[in-house]
């Protein structure tokens, strides 16, 4: 056997012998009482009722998140994301900065430590936030009109006027005007 083949073979072994274990011990739970639950609900069952480690100490997934070592009590580690050291339900909070924030669409997200909805304002530089206005473009922290202005690598980002030479290529193409550090 190759050592893929051993490697595979042992987490197959830890996986039955666990499924084994908790079906003898009753902590597996079937499915409304019947015996046909499929081999990935069983799986899964064994995943949500057994424990895991967070750090040195056991915890269930079911009830409970681990981030970067400290457990969140209340949150399923099956639903959440960490921002730093607690836990968060992606669906309706975002991590900014390490701060979380409650997000009321899809459509928000993070520019520096402020949410902002992409559907009606841009984020520049990582952390401007700016309302979308049409030919408007961000260069750095900066915006500019692109009918009249180009971003520029100078070596800085730099706004400038669309006739200065690092706006255009041998092609006619503008470099960097929709520069957007998001």
């Amino acid at each position: 056997m190759s050592k893929l083949d051993t490697s595979g073979a042992a987490q197959l072994i830890t996986v039955l012998l666990s499924f084994a274990t908790s079906s003898a011990k009753g902590s597996h739970h079937h499915d409304r009482g019947t015996h046909n639950a499929s081999f990935n609900e069983q799986m899964e069952s064994i995943s949500k009722n057994h424990l895991h480690w967070c750090g040195n100490v056991s915890y269930k997934i079911s009830g409970s998140s681990c981030c970067n070592g400290n457990i969140n009590l209340g949150l399923s580690q099956l639903v959440a994301d960490c921002c730093g050291s607690v836990a968060y339900n992606p669906l309706n909070e975002i991590c900014c900065n390490g701060n979380i924030l409650t997000r009321s669409s899809t459509y928000e997200k993070c520019c520096g430590k402020d949410l902002y909805l992409t559907t009606t304002h841009m984020c520049c530089g990582s952390n401007k936030i700016f309302q979308q206005k049409e030919n408007l473009s961000c260069c750095g922290t900066k915006t500019f009109d692109k009918t009249t202005h180009c971003c520029c690598a100078d070596p800085a980002l730099v706004v400038k006027p669309k006739h200065e030479t690092c706006c255009q290529k041998a092609t006619g193409v503008y470099v960097y005007s929709s520069y957007s550090d998001c």
